[in-house]
């Protein structure tokens, strides 16, 4: 139904539509009648999810020199999501925000990609920075479909939704 085959699934190298990656989370969202899905996928997912983009990350002198490698380039891990590091947010005063965006002509619903996308890039912080890393916002072009609270639980900072832009807000420091 996803157009996604067996042999895809089982070749590491195979590549999958993100349009269909996308419909297919949403698909199993609703079926297994799971409104936080995306999130729950990204407390087993670590920096490797990222492949060779990972090693170079970690490579990286300092955890800004990272962001900046993945903002370059995402774009060869999947052509269609962009990652933005603006130094000064749009949201929070003194707070730098790292953007993410899929870009997709006429997109579908992507609540579970972008809240998988948005933990993922959370975990990826508490790994690269550790106790450094300091979130003071997240935000959500949608409305969670779960109780707010299960958001604010997982990224243990305030959730603000209906955002023109998904993203974190962290300090600079």
């Amino acid at each position: 139904r996803h157009r996604i085959t067996a042999e895809q699934l089982d070749d590491d190298d195979a590549l999958v539509s993100l349009r269909d990656a996308i419909e297919l989370l949403e698909a199993s969202a609703a079926s297994a009648r799971c409104d936080d899905l995306g999130l729950r996928m990204t407390q087993t997912q670590d920096i490797n999810i990222l492949g060779p983009l990972a090693l170079a990350m970690q490579n990286s002198s300092t955890v800004a020199d990272a962001l900046q490698c993945a903002s370059r380039h995402l774009y060869v891990h999947s052509p269609g999501m962009l990652f933005t590091v603006l130094p000064s947010s749009t949201l929070i005063a003194g707070a730098t925000e790292l953007r993410f965006q899929m870009v997709l002509q006429h997109p579908p619903v992507m609540r579970q990609a972008t809240d998988q996308a948005i933990g993922t890039l959370h975990q990826i912080l508490r790994f690269l920075a550790g106790k450094h890393y300091a979130l003071k916002a997240v935000a959500l072009p949608h409305r969670p479909l779960d109780a707010r609270t299960t958001y604010r639980a997982f990224f243990a900072a305030p959730v603000l939704v209906d955002q023109a832009h998904a993203g974190l807000h962290i300090s600079a420091q």
